[in-house]
Parts: structure tokens; C-alpha cells; sequence
């Protein structure tokens, strides 16, 4: 099984995040966001960004990992897919605020 993750940014972000994550798998990078728009990722507004819902989890993180602000475009929100080496995409999650991740368990039991 192959893992790789895409991202928004340049090479140099790229491997620094990779490093300070210690992410063990391929970390593709994609500048112009031609992948988020293919798998249809959102677009945020404001209130998914910095509105209630999202402060408890944001407070949180900014105590776990230091404030650290958006390098590119902080209103494009992120997600999950999983596809099979033929390209059949067998998992997807579109997070509608910037504090949603996709279920670990739902990811895991997705993977082929």
C-alpha cells in the first residue's frame, strides 16, 4: 500500500512541514490548488474559519503546536480521499470548517 498526502504551498514548506510532523509517507505539493478544485474541497467563509464553533479546537491547537498562521490561502479547507491504485476513489471528506478532520476510523476502514 502507498500513502501520499497533497498540499498547498512550495517545496521548502513543503519539507519543513513534513519534518516537524514526522510524516513517513510522500508529501506532494500542488500550488495552484488544480486538486482541491478536482475533488471539490470548499471554500471557506469567516465564520468557518474563526466563528464559535471553531475556537474551542483552535485554542487547543495553538496551545499543543504554537500559533501558526496560514502560509497560503487560509479560507481553503482541506479533506480526505482515498483511492485504489486504478483510481477508484473508495473514501472522501470535504471539511466544512477549518476545526473538522475526517474520522479516523472511517479513513483506516477505507483504505484498500
Amino acid at each position: 500500500m502507498s500513502v501520499a498526502a497533497i498540499g498547498m504551498g512550495w517545496p521548502a514548506m513543503a519539507a519543513h512541514f513534513k519534518e516537524d510532523q514526522q510524516i513517513p509517507f510522500t508529501l506532494l505539493i500542488d500550488h495552484d490548488k488544480q486538486t482541491y478544485r478536482a475533488l471539490q474541497m470548499k471554500h471557506a467563509n469567516a465564520w468557518n474559519i474563526y466563528g464559535p464553533p471553531v475556537w474551542i479546537k483552535g485554542i487547543k491547537s495553538i496551545l499543543e503546536h504554537g500559533n501558526k498562521f496560514p502560509k497560503q490561502d487560509p479560507l481553503q479547507l482541506g479533506g480526505i480521499v482515498v483511492a485504489d491504485v486504478g483510481g477508484t476513489i473508495r473514501y472522501t471528506f470535504r471539511a466544512g470548517a477549518s476545526s473538522e478532520v475526517a474520522p479516523l476510523d472511517e479513513v483506516v476502514a477505507a483504505l484498500p
